[in-house]
């Protein structure tokens, strides 16, 4: 019968620039640019990281799973997170654009 896994991992910081994290007896540094959904993340949920199995690491508030195999060797996993914008989004900002522009026009006039 196995014995109780005492490994956990652990942030250590939160930076501008991205998260430091420990994890199987490794640091790693997970840069916004490439992990962006810890970015915009209440810290709380950054924070509440499991170590579900020696090499899962699972982010439960945020719905996140991440191999700590990837972690280590990023070139064997070539695809990255690529945000998708929705019709109604870019509406909504083309919009808020043209608004803006108005506004300006306005404040040249006086």
């Amino acid at each position: 019968m196995p014995g109780k896994n005492t490994s956990k991992a652990e942030i250590l910081d939160i930076t501008r620039h991205g998260v430091w994290l420990f994890a199987g007896e490794r640091e790693f540094f997970l840069a916004f640019e490439s992990y962006p959904w810890f970015k915009d993340a209440a810290v709380s949920a950054v924070y509440n990281v499991k170590l579900v199995h020696p090499s899962h690491l699972h982010w439960p508030d945020l719905d996140v799973d991440l191999d700590l195999e990837s972690l280590a060797h990023p070139e064997r996993y070539p695809l990255l997170f690529q945000a998708k914008v929705r019709k109604g989004l870019q509406l909504a900002d083309a919009g808020r654009a043209a608004s803006e522009k108005r506004a300006r026009r306005k404040m040249k006039r006086f």
